[in-house]
């Protein structure tokens, strides 16, 4: 039972990694329960959603700037 809980916990790692570049927090910490020691690196690596964080950064009152758009 300990285990379970501790794959429960620590799977919420990566899933806060992940989901701050973009990703589902769900799905990842589903990932990072069953096999934590292939979710933490892949969490680490991946590139950001660029177009999730910029519309999340518009949503929080941010603007583009023009010099962005090119």
């Amino acid at each position: 039972m300990d285990a379970i809980i501790l794959a429960i916990l620590i799977g919420l790692i990566p899933a806060f990694i992940a989901q701050g570049k973009g990703k589902s927090f769900v799905f990842w910490w589903i990932y990072g329960a069953l096999i934590f020691i292939v979710a933490l690196p892949h969490s680490l690596i991946m590139k950001a959603d660029q177009q999730y964080i910029e519309k999340q950064q518009l949503s929080e009152g941010m603007k583009k700037c023009s010099s962005a758009l090119k």
